[in-house]
């Protein structure tokens, strides 16, 4: 008896692991039928990296700005498969990368369309941002202006974007930036969260008009102005991998009164810069916009502190890009959670602005401080 029962125990043993054979069988079988196909989000990663491999081998864009690399070159190039042999519904797909070169800083970013109910798209972040949804008309929130650009007000708290990391005190620390804004091209002005460590002269050349060295408040010819070209290229604002993502563009440089009112920059951007620059500071009609206090009715008034997103995040010892008006030596500056007047011989902290191109393309996040957006 023992025997018969080891026997079967030994052909229903044998008969379980020829049935789990045949299970894995057909399972081999119909994978093979439908494809070894993957995600979208991986069809992106591949993307990027065989960019980057095909121009080990072949010559970057040398001139500025943004460039296309089709698919079907790296295809053509060996360096992806087609389509259709990562993405089940890949016949129906279009992509490219775009290829920005700002200053031989080189970024390679891929677009992936995929239409259909269960399809992709790849989209920039200033079109998820200024979706209607997210648009205001009274409190805090994203405001949309009469010139077709955006700009955030209020106490906003969803405006935080990550770029990447940056070293501080020998360790790898969040690049954390506020959005400020969205120009009517797409470019998204950001404002560093971190001032920089050291302090900084608006200008302090002797001053023929005073007779001192309190400085010119020309930005021309400004200590800033070098300051800021200085600061546009180096690794403690920004990774190169996400300098490459930005746009230089001319600054509002324009001189103003402390009893002007206007907030929508008209006196400011009167005004331009000579060059363009990487990085640059806030303007006071941006400083002035962002409140809620209707008691924010000049250039000095404590009342455009209140209900304020940026009075959350300054050291309350910060210069400002403008100029005063009415003399040759103040500017403007954060001081004690309100906008006033300083010499510009004084040393303060620059937080400094920047531009994301609008091939910005959105990655992830929610905008909180906690999960802030990321591009690709």
């Amino acid at each position: 008896m023992e025997k018969s029962n080891n026997k079967s125990f030994i052909l229903i043993g044998g008969g379980l692991i020829v049935f789990l054979l045949l299970i894995l069988l057909i399972v081999w079988i119909i994978s093979l039928r439908k494809g070894n196909f993957t995600t979208y989000e991986r069809v992106i990663e591949k993307m990027e990296k065989a960019t980057v491999e095909y121009y080990k081998k072949n010559e970057k864009p040398v001139e500025e700005g943004e460039h296309y690399l089709s698919y079907n070159t790296l295809v053509d190039a060996g360096y992806i498969k087609p389509l259709n042999k990562l993405l089940k519904n890949g016949d129906e797909c279009n992509a490219h990368v775009i290829v920005i070169n700002n200053s031989l800083n080189y970024s390679y970013t891929p677009y992936l369309n995929c239409p259909g109910n269960n399809g992709y798209e790849t989209i920039e972040l200033y079109k998820r941002l200024t979706e209607s949804i997210n648009v205001v008309t009274s409190g805090s929130g994203l405001y949309k202006a009469t010139d077709g650009s955006y700009y955030y007000r209020g106490e906003v708290t969803n405006n935080y974007i990550k770029l990447g990391t940056v070293k501080k005190d020998n360790k790898n620390i969040d690049n954390i930036w506020q959005i400020l804004s969205i120009d009517s091209d797409g470019a998204i002005k950001i404002r560093n969260t971190r001032s920089t460590n050291d302090t900084y002269l608006w200008d302090d050349r002797y001053n023929s008009i005073t007779g001192f060295n309190n400085g010119y408040n020309d930005f021309e010819l400004s200590r800033l102005k070098d300051t800021l070209k200085f600061l546009g290229n180096r690794d403690s604002v920004m990774s190169s991998e996400y300098r490459s993502k930005l746009t230089p563009k001319k600054l509002c440089i324009g001189k103003r009164n402390d009893e002007d009112s206007i907030k929508d920059g008209s006196i400011e951007c009167s005004v331009m810069s000579n060059d363009k620059y990487s990085v640059g500071l806030i303007a006071t009609y941006e400083y002035m916009r962002i409140s809620l206090d209707n008691n924010c009715n000049k250039t000095v008034s404590p009342s455009c502190s209140n209900y304020n997103f940026l009075n959350n995040s300054t050291k309350n010892n910060e210069w400002l890009l403008t100029a005063f008006r009415d003399n040759s030596f103040k500017s403007y500056a954060i001081t004690n959670n309100s906008l006033s007047l300083s010499n510009a011989d004084n040393e303060k902290y620059l937080y400094l602005t920047a531009y994301l191109t609008n091939k910005s393309f959105y990655l992830k996040g929610t905008g909180t401080l906690n999960d802030p957006y990321e591009i690709r």
